[in-house]
């Protein structure tokens, strides 16, 4: 199939493009900005929000076959209006673009950090939602967005994931402060008691559940997590034992206002519709960003 992807310059988006042209689809990449891409996928640098995206996209000799909606402003600041302009408008003019070439498949990628604080455990797509940031509203009206495309026709499907980590995992994560810190030989530092606990996810497991549903022409909203949840604590002890690093975990003494949070997240439903299953432990995600 021939598939577009946006967003194919961040995280996610890249690792999606990455895998389906690994599996066989032909891949053109969209972003703002040129990737560290394969050569064989083309790349179209535009800008989604813009009314010139559906010209630009609509040069293609041949059309789409299925997108995969992976841009986004992360920028979580509560006043910035670009962030609802290309979350919101982007995604809209993305969807126009899904209807106007009647794609087989449409995934919009979303986050489950869309609920707010957890107030279940575990998390599962019936979780009611409260965004606590403009990015996460932005994402959670995108998935709206995505829904009544559904309802008119457009086979979509949404995946919330959990936090990304693997290849390619952006700086000013605690994932990356911590595998950074610890191939120095630097100290752990942890507020709080280091309890607040997070489920992640390799890219590369979202990458292959992203191609299944497009592949299998899957439809709804699932959560995509990883195999295993872990405190703070157990995050840094991890980072230290896959590392053989000399580092030492260290309490700052500040306290952690998400001390009592758990992000334990159910991936059961994915499971159940088109066999998803993670592959990649949280070793081989920490050795993967050395």
């Amino acid at each position: 199939m021939k598939v577009l992807v946006t967003g194919s310059s961040g995280h996610v988006g890249g690792a999606i493009a990455r895998y389906l042209h690994d599996r066989g689809h032909t891949v053109v990449g969209m972003s703002r900005r040129r990737a560290a891409l394969p050569e064989a996928i083309q790349q179209i640098s535009t800008d989604i929000s813009v009314p010139e995206f559906l010209v630009r996209a609509f040069v293609e000799p041949e059309p789409f076959d299925a997108i995969v909606h992976a841009a986004a402003v992360l920028s979580k600041a509560p006043f910035n209006p670009v962030t609802s302009v290309v979350n919101g408008v982007g995604t809209h003019q993305v969807l126009r673009l899904a209807h106007e070439l009647q794609v087989r498949s449409f995934v919009f990628i979303s986050g489950v950090a869309v609920i707010g604080q957890p107030a279940e455990s575990p998390i599962t797509e019936a979780h009611p939602v409260a965004p606590k940031t403009a990015y996460h509203a932005s994402k959670l009206y995108g998935e709206h967005l995505t829904a009544i495309a559904r309802e008119a026709g457009i086979p979509s499907v949404v995946l919330r994931l959990t936090a990304p980590i693997g290849p390619g995992t952006p700086r000013g994560r605690i994932l990356t402060h911590f595998v950074e810190r610890a191939l120095r030989g630097e100290p752990l530092v942890l507020h709080g008691n280091g309890t607040r606990r997070q489920n992640y996810v390799d890219v590369r497991d979202a990458a292959k559940a992203t191609a299944t549903c497009i592949e299998r022409g899957v439809t709804g909203l699932y959560n995509i997590s990883g195999n295993e949840t872990v405190s703070n604590h157990e995050l840094a002890q991890r980072c230290i034992a896959v590392l053989s690093s000399g580092s030492e975990v260290v309490f700052s003494g500040e306290p952690d206002p998400d001390d009592a949070v758990s992000w334990e997240v159910s991936s059961q439903a994915a499971t159940e519709a088109f066999g998803y299953a993670p592959e990649h432990s949280l070793e081989a995600s920490i050795q993967s960003m050395k």
